[in-house]
């Protein structure tokens, strides 16, 4: 079977399931030059980004940075520019995002107040 499908004494094998059918490649990875300075670089960044401090944004803490006057806003703004940073990560689920949208649209329409922002979230798997 090895050599029907041309695969020699000590090579890599990718082998993959298609429409109930095993088919068996030889796995060459492509080799690429990169500079070790750029690929340490990145590593450390890396390390950093994940060695960080990181917080799960709830409604409540997105709804007092949107709503000028409330009284936690400059410690949500605080934390808002260390994500800016990159000292701090943020993450917000999508149902976060849906509910701070929807409570932000009915004060809208109930006149309050409110500046709207860009942030810039990363939503959980």
């Amino acid at each position: 079977m090895r050599k029907a499908a041309n695969i020699g004494e000590g090579d890599d094998v990718l082998v993959e399931v298609k429409d109930g059918v095993i088919l068996m490649k030889v796995f060459k990875p492509r080799v690429v030059d990169v500079e070790p300075e750029l690929i340490e670089k990145l590593l450390e960044e890396e390390v950093k980004l994940e060695e960080g401090e990181k917080f799960v944004l709830d409604t409540g803490v997105l709804v007092e940075y949107i709503v000028e006057r409330a009284p936690y806003r400059p410690i949500v703004k605080k934390l808002l520019d260390e994500a800016s940073s990159g000292r701090v990560r943020l993450y917000a689920t999508p149902i976060t995002l849906s509910e701070t949208l929807y409570v932000a649209s009915n004060m809208r329409r109930r006149n309050f107040r409110i500046q709207m922002k860009k942030i810039k979230l990363r939503f959980l798997d």
